[in-house]
């Protein structure tokens, strides 16, 4: 193999390792040839499985992406959708009438007589270097075809599991897709590293390295100078390739990193209110107070009694 090859194929090893994938199996998407399923935005990330039948989903104008068994098809958060059948459509239906099924389960149908595409859906988190939700970073949908070989009997295995939902069918469902998740993530990063920011988010140690460094030692005198020194870039190109990976820019990242550290301070600590604000880079505490306040909507020392009423109430 060769070295560069290699270096890839043993980090890509560490981030599966480091993989932590949390589905909840919620819905069957039942959908008839010439039909149209239209989907408000959902404020959780959504992944669809196909096990049946081919067809479209679309999410703007331009974006579209045809879908056959065998694809797994992430959707930020957010985002409205539309699951078509196979031909052209003829009638929507809004999914906003749902079937109750066993588990709190529940089923959308877009069908006039019977279902042609038939897909699984959970909502999803994944963590991965201790960084939560990175899924939620993503602006545009992400599609993968992995229902090959072996694989495929995991799709069959969920398809028939949700053709007679019954008790343990959500707990089942949600272990299959955990499985076909993991190997959706191997196939997309070896596929697409380095050109999206899925890839960039987990792939570049660089990054990584500094992201690790501002949420363990928020209070040092970063600046972005420092920071792309660290990552061994230009300022430019870090800022950039940073926003791509991250979704906000490196000094929104450092300010986030200090508030939340700032937040756990003031509740676990008798810390005065200065020296707060100077244990994570900030030396003015009117400057500190002020920015705590646009972030969590009142001054910090209101934020410390509402915590300490809070755990008196209990």
């Amino acid at each position: 193999m060769e070295p560069g090859k290699a270096v890839r194929a043993a980090e890509l090893d560490r981030m599966l390792e480091r993989l932590e994938v949390r589905l909840d199996a919620f819905a069957i998407c039942e959908i008839e040839s010439g039909c149209g399923l239209r989907c408000d935005p959902f404020d959780r990330t959504i992944v669809h499985f196909v096990l049946q039948g081919c067809g479209m989903i679309e999410w703007s104008e331009a974006g579209r992406v045809a879908i056959r068994p065998g694809m797994i098809i992430v959707v930020p958060k957010r985002m409205p959708k539309q699951i078509n059948g196979e031909g052209p459509v003829q009638k929507v239906f809004d999914a906003n009438e749902v079937c109750p099924l066993a588990g709190g389960m529940v089923k959308f149908r877009a069908c006039r007589t019977k279902s042609d595409l038939i897909l699984g859906c959970a909502s999803v988190d994944a963590t991965i270097f201790d960084r939560p939700n990175y899924l939620d970073q993503l602006s545009t949908p992400v599609s993968e075809h992995i229902g090959d070989g072996a694989l495929s009997l995991l799709f069959k295995a969920m398809l028939a599991e949700l053709s007679s939902v019954g008790v343990g069918t959500r707990a089942i469902v949600s272990a299959i897709m955990k499985q076909l998740m993991v190997m959706f993530l191997r196939r997309h990063l070896e596929r697409s590293f380095p050109e999206d920011a899925l890839s960039l988010l987990v792939m570049d140690q660089r990054l990584r390295r500094v992201a690790s460094l501002i949420v363990d030692r928020p209070g040092e005198a970063h600046s972005l100078e420092s920071l792309a020194r660290i990552a061994g870039m230009s300022r430019s190109r870090f800022s950039q390739l940073f926003l791509a990976a991250y979704g906000e820019s490196p000094t929104h990242f450092l300010s986030s990193a200090r508030l939340t550290r700032a937040a756990r301070l003031l509740e676990d600590s008798s810390l005065p209110i200065k020296a707060v604000a100077g244990t994570i880079g900030y030396a003015s505490r009117s400057h500190f107070s002020r920015v705590f306040r646009e972030r969590y909507g009142v001054d910090p020392s209101q934020f410390r009694e509402a915590h300490r009423q809070g755990i008196a109430a209990k």
